[in-house]
Protein backbone atom coordinates (compact mmCIF):
# COMPACT_ATOMS: atom_id res chain seq x y z
CA UNK A 1 0.00 0.00 0.00
CA UNK A 2 2.92 2.27 0.84
CA UNK A 3 4.47 1.55 -2.55
CA UNK A 4 1.32 2.72 -4.31
CA UNK A 5 1.42 5.98 -2.37
CA UNK A 6 5.04 6.53 -3.41
CA UNK A 7 4.16 5.85 -7.02
CA UNK A 8 1.29 8.33 -6.86
CA UNK A 9 3.61 10.98 -5.40
CA UNK A 10 6.23 10.36 -8.10
CA UNK A 11 3.57 10.53 -10.82
CA UNK A 12 2.39 13.86 -9.45
CA UNK A 13 5.95 15.20 -9.43
CA UNK A 14 6.52 14.16 -13.03
CA UNK A 15 3.21 15.69 -14.07
CA UNK A 16 4.26 18.95 -12.45
CA UNK A 17 7.59 19.13 -14.32
CA UNK A 18 6.20 20.63 -17.58
CA UNK A 19 4.39 23.37 -15.63
CA UNK A 20 7.53 24.10 -13.57
CA UNK A 21 9.60 24.43 -16.73
CA UNK A 22 7.08 26.61 -18.54
CA UNK A 23 7.26 30.35 -19.07
CA UNK A 24 4.68 32.29 -17.08
CA UNK A 25 2.77 35.46 -17.95
CA UNK A 26 0.69 37.17 -15.29
CA UNK A 27 -1.83 39.71 -16.53
CA UNK A 28 -2.81 42.88 -14.72
CA UNK A 29 -6.30 41.44 -14.15
CA UNK A 30 -4.75 38.46 -12.33
CA UNK A 31 -4.97 35.87 -15.12
CA UNK A 32 -1.97 33.51 -15.23
CA UNK A 33 -0.80 31.80 -18.43
CA UNK A 34 1.82 29.07 -18.78
CA UNK A 35 3.55 28.15 -22.01
CA UNK A 36 6.44 29.54 -24.06
CA UNK A 37 7.34 33.11 -25.01
CA UNK A 38 7.63 33.30 -28.80
CA UNK A 39 8.42 36.98 -29.26
CA UNK A 40 7.35 40.54 -28.61
CA UNK A 41 7.30 42.88 -31.59
CA UNK A 42 5.88 46.34 -31.04
CA UNK A 43 2.97 46.30 -28.61
CA UNK A 44 2.12 42.58 -28.89
CA UNK A 45 3.51 39.58 -27.03
CA UNK A 46 3.10 36.26 -28.85
CA UNK A 47 2.77 33.42 -26.33
CA UNK A 48 2.41 29.73 -27.18
CA UNK A 49 0.26 27.60 -24.89
CA UNK A 50 -0.25 23.82 -25.05
CA UNK A 51 -4.04 24.26 -25.02
CA UNK A 52 -4.62 27.21 -27.41
CA UNK A 53 -1.52 27.39 -29.61
CA UNK A 54 -0.07 30.83 -30.31
CA UNK A 55 -2.02 33.71 -28.82
CA UNK A 56 -1.45 37.47 -29.05
CA UNK A 57 -1.36 39.45 -25.81
CA UNK A 58 -1.36 43.23 -25.41
CA UNK A 59 1.97 44.05 -23.79
CA UNK A 60 0.40 46.92 -21.84
CA UNK A 61 -1.77 44.36 -19.99
CA UNK A 62 1.20 42.24 -18.83
CA UNK A 63 1.99 42.60 -15.11
CA UNK A 64 4.92 40.18 -14.87
CA UNK A 65 6.87 37.68 -16.95
CA UNK A 66 9.01 34.68 -16.08
CA UNK A 67 10.98 32.59 -18.57
CA UNK A 68 12.62 29.23 -18.11
CA UNK A 69 15.18 29.73 -20.89
CA UNK A 70 17.20 32.85 -21.81
CA UNK A 71 15.53 35.26 -24.24
CA UNK A 72 16.94 38.04 -26.38
CA UNK A 73 15.83 41.49 -25.37
CA UNK A 74 15.96 44.95 -26.96
CA UNK A 75 15.16 47.98 -24.82
CA UNK A 76 13.50 51.08 -26.22
CA UNK A 77 16.93 52.77 -26.35
CA UNK A 78 18.07 49.87 -28.67
CA UNK A 79 20.30 48.33 -25.96
CA UNK A 80 20.65 44.54 -26.44
CA UNK A 81 20.57 41.97 -23.64
CA UNK A 82 20.13 38.23 -23.14
CA UNK A 83 18.90 36.57 -19.99
CA UNK A 84 16.11 34.96 -18.01
CA UNK A 85 13.10 36.92 -16.74
CA UNK A 86 12.43 36.32 -13.05
CA UNK A 87 10.08 37.82 -10.48
CA UNK A 88 11.56 38.73 -7.11
CA UNK A 89 9.79 38.28 -3.79
CA UNK A 90 8.87 41.96 -3.88
CA UNK A 91 7.24 41.54 -7.30
CA UNK A 92 9.96 43.34 -9.28
CA UNK A 93 10.90 41.93 -12.68
CA UNK A 94 14.58 41.15 -13.19
CA UNK A 95 16.61 39.99 -16.16
CA UNK A 96 19.15 37.47 -14.91
CA UNK A 97 22.32 37.22 -17.01
CA UNK A 98 24.94 34.51 -16.72
CA UNK A 99 27.64 36.92 -15.64
CA UNK A 100 25.61 39.11 -13.26
CA UNK A 101 22.18 39.79 -11.84
CA UNK A 102 20.49 42.77 -13.43
CA UNK A 103 18.67 45.47 -11.54
CA UNK A 104 14.86 45.43 -11.75
CA UNK A 105 13.62 46.42 -15.20
CA UNK A 106 10.57 48.32 -16.35
CA UNK A 107 8.41 46.28 -18.74
CA UNK A 108 7.35 49.48 -20.47
CA UNK A 109 10.95 49.94 -21.66
CA UNK A 110 11.11 46.50 -23.30
CA UNK A 111 10.80 47.10 -27.06
CA UNK A 112 11.33 43.54 -28.35
CA UNK A 113 11.74 40.00 -27.08
CA UNK A 114 13.28 37.38 -29.39
CA UNK A 115 13.07 39.79 -32.34
CA UNK A 116 13.66 38.72 -35.97
CA UNK A 117 17.28 38.93 -37.10
CA UNK A 118 16.72 42.12 -39.07
CA UNK A 119 15.31 43.94 -36.02
CA UNK A 120 18.33 43.12 -33.86
CA UNK A 121 20.74 43.80 -36.73
CA UNK A 122 22.07 40.22 -36.64
CA UNK A 123 21.15 39.31 -40.21
CA UNK A 124 18.22 39.05 -42.62
CA UNK A 125 14.76 37.51 -42.41
CA UNK A 126 13.19 35.82 -45.43
CA UNK A 127 9.50 35.42 -46.23
CA UNK A 128 7.35 34.87 -49.27
CA UNK A 129 4.94 32.58 -51.06
CA UNK A 130 4.35 30.83 -54.40
CA UNK A 131 0.87 29.96 -55.70
CA UNK A 132 -0.44 27.88 -58.59
CA UNK A 133 -3.88 27.70 -60.16
CA UNK A 134 -4.92 25.30 -62.93
CA UNK A 135 -8.31 24.94 -64.61
CA UNK A 136 -8.92 22.16 -67.16
CA UNK A 137 -12.24 21.74 -68.99
CA UNK A 138 -13.14 18.90 -71.35
CA UNK A 139 -16.44 18.18 -73.12
CA UNK A 140 -18.56 20.95 -74.58
CA UNK A 141 -15.73 23.31 -73.70
CA UNK A 142 -12.12 22.33 -74.30
CA UNK A 143 -9.87 24.77 -72.42
CA UNK A 144 -6.80 24.92 -70.20
CA UNK A 145 -5.99 27.83 -67.92
CA UNK A 146 -2.80 28.32 -65.90
CA UNK A 147 -1.84 30.92 -63.34
CA UNK A 148 1.34 31.29 -61.30
CA UNK A 149 2.27 34.07 -58.89
CA UNK A 150 4.82 34.52 -56.14
CA UNK A 151 6.67 37.02 -54.02
CA UNK A 152 9.86 37.13 -51.96
CA UNK A 153 10.79 39.58 -49.21
CA UNK A 154 14.27 39.88 -47.67
CA UNK A 155 14.45 42.26 -44.69
CA UNK A 156 17.56 43.69 -43.09
CA UNK A 157 17.79 46.27 -40.33
CA UNK A 158 17.81 49.24 -42.71
CA UNK A 159 17.27 47.61 -46.12
CA UNK A 160 14.54 45.56 -47.76
CA UNK A 161 14.47 43.65 -51.03
CA UNK A 162 11.14 42.77 -52.66
CA UNK A 163 10.59 40.60 -55.72
CA UNK A 164 7.30 39.46 -57.26
CA UNK A 165 6.06 37.91 -60.46
CA UNK A 166 3.03 36.40 -62.15
CA UNK A 167 2.23 34.40 -65.26
CA UNK A 168 -1.11 33.74 -67.01
CA UNK A 169 -1.79 31.48 -70.00
CA UNK A 170 -5.04 30.16 -71.47
CA UNK A 171 -5.83 27.78 -74.31
CA UNK A 172 -9.31 27.44 -75.80
CA UNK A 173 -10.06 24.70 -78.33
CA UNK A 174 -6.32 24.38 -78.78
CA UNK A 175 -5.80 28.06 -79.59
CA UNK A 176 -3.94 30.38 -77.26
CA UNK A 177 -6.22 33.14 -75.94
CA UNK A 178 -4.07 34.60 -73.15
CA UNK A 179 -0.35 34.88 -72.56
CA UNK A 180 1.10 37.52 -70.22
CA UNK A 181 3.68 37.85 -67.49
CA UNK A 182 5.37 40.44 -65.31
CA UNK A 183 8.30 40.56 -62.89
CA UNK A 184 9.07 43.31 -60.40
CA UNK A 185 12.07 43.97 -58.15
CA UNK A 186 12.43 46.73 -55.55
CA UNK A 187 15.17 47.88 -53.22
CA UNK A 188 14.22 49.92 -50.14
CA UNK A 189 16.65 51.85 -47.96
CA UNK A 190 15.20 52.94 -44.59
CA UNK A 191 16.60 56.18 -43.23
CA UNK A 192 14.17 56.31 -40.28
CA UNK A 193 11.99 53.64 -38.71
CA UNK A 194 9.13 54.50 -41.11
CA UNK A 195 10.56 56.46 -44.05
CA UNK A 196 12.47 54.80 -46.88
CA UNK A 197 13.75 55.47 -50.39
CA UNK A 198 12.88 52.91 -53.04
CA UNK A 199 14.29 51.97 -56.44
CA UNK A 200 12.13 49.69 -58.56
CA UNK A 201 12.28 47.84 -61.88
CA UNK A 202 9.26 46.34 -63.65
CA UNK A 203 9.17 44.23 -66.83
CA UNK A 204 5.88 43.23 -68.42
CA UNK A 205 4.70 41.32 -71.50
CA UNK A 206 1.18 40.80 -72.87
CA UNK A 207 0.91 39.08 -76.21
CA UNK A 208 -2.77 39.84 -76.76
CA UNK A 209 -2.35 43.54 -76.05
CA UNK A 210 0.42 43.77 -78.65
CA UNK A 211 2.82 44.53 -75.78
CA UNK A 212 6.17 42.89 -76.44
CA UNK A 213 7.86 44.47 -73.43
CA UNK A 214 7.17 47.36 -71.06
CA UNK A 215 10.19 48.37 -68.96
CA UNK A 216 9.71 50.74 -66.04
CA UNK A 217 12.33 52.16 -63.70
CA UNK A 218 11.40 54.43 -60.83
CA UNK A 219 12.51 55.82 -57.51
CA UNK A 220 11.15 57.96 -54.73
CA UNK A 221 10.15 58.11 -51.05
CA UNK A 222 7.95 55.66 -49.20
CA UNK A 223 6.35 55.43 -45.77
CA UNK A 224 5.82 52.20 -43.78
CA UNK A 225 2.76 52.75 -41.62
CA UNK A 226 2.76 49.23 -40.12
CA UNK A 227 5.15 46.30 -40.42
CA UNK A 228 4.47 43.14 -38.43
CA UNK A 229 3.26 39.54 -38.71
CA UNK A 230 -0.28 40.81 -38.05
CA UNK A 231 -0.56 43.77 -40.43
CA UNK A 232 1.45 45.65 -43.03
CA UNK A 233 0.76 48.91 -44.81
CA UNK A 234 3.09 50.99 -46.98
CA UNK A 235 2.68 53.82 -49.47
CA UNK A 236 5.26 55.02 -51.97
CA UNK A 237 5.40 57.37 -54.91
CA UNK A 238 7.75 59.17 -57.25
CA UNK A 239 8.84 59.64 -60.87
CA UNK A 240 9.30 56.75 -63.29
CA UNK A 241 10.57 56.35 -66.83
CA UNK A 242 8.62 53.96 -69.07
CA UNK A 243 9.74 52.30 -72.32
CA UNK A 244 7.11 50.39 -74.32
CA UNK A 245 7.92 48.08 -77.22
CA UNK A 246 4.97 46.81 -79.26
CA UNK A 247 4.84 43.97 -81.79
CA UNK A 248 2.96 45.95 -84.43
CA UNK A 249 2.27 49.38 -82.92
CA UNK A 250 4.67 52.27 -82.61
CA UNK A 251 7.11 52.05 -79.72
CA UNK A 252 6.79 54.65 -77.00
CA UNK A 253 8.64 56.08 -74.00
CA UNK A 254 7.56 58.67 -71.47
CA UNK A 255 7.90 60.02 -67.95
CA UNK A 256 5.23 58.98 -65.47
CA UNK A 257 4.13 59.66 -61.92
CA UNK A 258 4.06 56.35 -60.01
CA UNK A 259 2.37 55.30 -56.80
CA UNK A 260 2.05 52.01 -54.97
CA UNK A 261 -0.08 50.92 -52.02
CA UNK A 262 0.69 47.60 -50.34
CA UNK A 263 -1.41 46.22 -47.46
CA UNK A 264 -2.30 42.97 -45.73
CA UNK A 265 -4.07 42.12 -42.48
CA UNK A 266 -4.71 38.89 -40.58
CA UNK A 267 -8.18 38.40 -39.07
CA UNK A 268 -8.39 36.70 -35.70
CA UNK A 269 -5.53 34.41 -34.74
CA UNK A 270 -4.36 34.11 -38.38
CA UNK A 271 -7.65 32.59 -39.50
CA UNK A 272 -7.78 34.55 -42.77
CA UNK A 273 -5.61 37.22 -44.38
CA UNK A 274 -6.87 40.15 -46.44
CA UNK A 275 -4.40 41.58 -48.95
CA UNK A 276 -4.41 44.42 -51.46
CA UNK A 277 -1.71 45.82 -53.74
CA UNK A 278 -2.13 48.55 -56.33
CA UNK A 279 0.37 50.19 -58.65
CA UNK A 280 -0.37 53.14 -60.92
CA UNK A 281 1.51 54.96 -63.66
CA UNK A 282 0.22 58.30 -64.93
CA UNK A 283 2.01 59.74 -67.97
CA UNK A 284 3.15 63.34 -67.52
CA UNK A 285 2.51 65.90 -68.80
CA UNK A 286 0.09 63.95 -71.06
CA UNK A 287 -2.31 62.36 -68.56
CA UNK A 288 -4.09 60.40 -71.27
CA UNK A 289 -1.90 57.33 -70.73
CA UNK A 290 -2.71 55.36 -67.57
CA UNK A 291 -1.48 51.98 -66.40
CA UNK A 292 -3.16 50.71 -63.23
CA UNK A 293 -2.92 47.26 -61.67
CA UNK A 294 -4.46 45.96 -58.46
CA UNK A 295 -4.23 42.57 -56.79
CA UNK A 296 -6.51 41.72 -53.87
CA UNK A 297 -8.09 38.78 -52.20
CA UNK A 298 -8.16 36.38 -49.25
CA UNK A 299 -5.59 33.85 -48.04
CA UNK A 300 -6.52 30.85 -45.91
CA UNK A 301 -3.79 28.85 -44.10
CA UNK A 302 -4.21 25.10 -44.54
CA UNK A 303 -1.11 24.02 -42.61
CA UNK A 304 1.90 25.88 -41.29
CA UNK A 305 3.25 26.32 -44.83
CA UNK A 306 0.37 25.51 -47.20
CA UNK A 307 -2.32 28.05 -48.10
CA UNK A 308 -5.33 28.55 -50.35
CA UNK A 309 -5.96 31.93 -52.00
CA UNK A 310 -8.87 33.66 -53.68
CA UNK A 311 -7.32 36.37 -55.86
CA UNK A 312 -8.77 39.10 -58.06
CA UNK A 313 -6.61 40.87 -60.63
CA UNK A 314 -7.78 44.17 -62.12
CA UNK A 315 -5.82 45.88 -64.93
CA UNK A 316 -6.55 49.20 -66.64
CA UNK A 317 -4.21 50.07 -69.49
CA UNK A 318 -4.84 52.90 -71.96
CA UNK A 319 -1.43 52.72 -73.64
CA UNK A 320 -2.08 49.82 -76.02
CA UNK A 321 -2.12 50.90 -79.68
CA UNK A 322 -4.41 48.06 -80.79
CA UNK A 323 -8.06 48.98 -81.27
CA UNK A 324 -9.04 45.30 -80.93
CA UNK A 325 -8.13 45.03 -77.24
CA UNK A 326 -10.08 46.14 -74.19
CA UNK A 327 -8.52 48.65 -71.79
CA UNK A 328 -9.84 46.81 -68.73
CA UNK A 329 -9.09 43.20 -67.72
CA UNK A 330 -10.48 41.42 -64.65
CA UNK A 331 -9.39 37.92 -63.64
CA UNK A 332 -10.47 35.65 -60.77
CA UNK A 333 -8.36 32.80 -59.40
CA UNK A 334 -8.43 30.17 -56.70
CA UNK A 335 -4.92 28.90 -56.06
CA UNK A 336 -3.00 26.60 -53.75
CA UNK A 337 0.44 27.60 -52.60
CA UNK A 338 3.38 27.35 -50.27
CA UNK A 339 4.47 30.10 -47.86
CA UNK A 340 7.61 30.52 -45.80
Amino acid sequence: MLGLRHLAILAGLFAAVPAALADVVVMKNGDRLTGTVVNKIGSTLVFKTPYAGKISIKWAEVASLETDEPVKLIYDDETLATGVFESSASGDIQLIRQEAEEAPIDLEKVAHINPPKHVSGEGYTFSGNANLGIEVKRGNTDSDKYHLDGELLVRGKSVRYRASGEFNRELSQGDETENNWLVNGTHDRFFTEKWFLYTTLLFEHDEFKDLDLRSTIGMGPGYQFWESDKKNLSLEGGPSYVIENFDEGEDNDYLAARWKLDADYWLGDKVMQLFHTQVGLLAVPDTGDVVFKSRQGLRFPLTEHLQATFRVEFDWDTTTPSADTEEVDTRYYVTAGYKW
